[in-house]
């Protein structure tokens, strides 16, 4: 079950707590907005991956890999299409090279 957050809602104090572990939200805005999004994440030796899908079609709309440097926060685009709805969605790749090794991983978005 995915959580509702508003569009320009930050995201905080979140984290993924264990390997494998996905987080979802849905984000409303009006149809045809652009919306945007910046990321910071720390802790995992793999990275996070956040991605922006259609709910419906799921297709991918935009991601960001965040490796845990607060200076290098990568920020993505995206347009919401005629249901004003994205999908967002903060995981761990477990096909990293390094995801044997896992310290957990907070993270937060705006």
């Amino acid at each position: 079950h995915a959580a509702a957050v508003a569009l320009g809602e930050e995201v905080a104090d979140e984290a993924v707590d264990t390997p494998g572990d996905v987080d979802e939200f849905v984000v409303s805005g009006a149809p045809g907005t652009r919306g945007a999004g910046r990321v910071f994440a720390g802790g995992s030796a793999a990275g996070l991956l956040f991605e922006v899908f259609d709910p419906d079609t799921r297709a991918l709309l935009a991601s960001a890999r965040n490796y845990g440097f607060e200076d290098d926060a990568p920020s993505f685009t995206f347009t919401f299409g005629t249901r004003g709805r994205v999908l967002v969605r903060v995981s761990e790749p477990r096909f990293a090279p390094n995801s044997d090794v896992w310290n957990g991983s907070a993270y937060r978005l705006t």
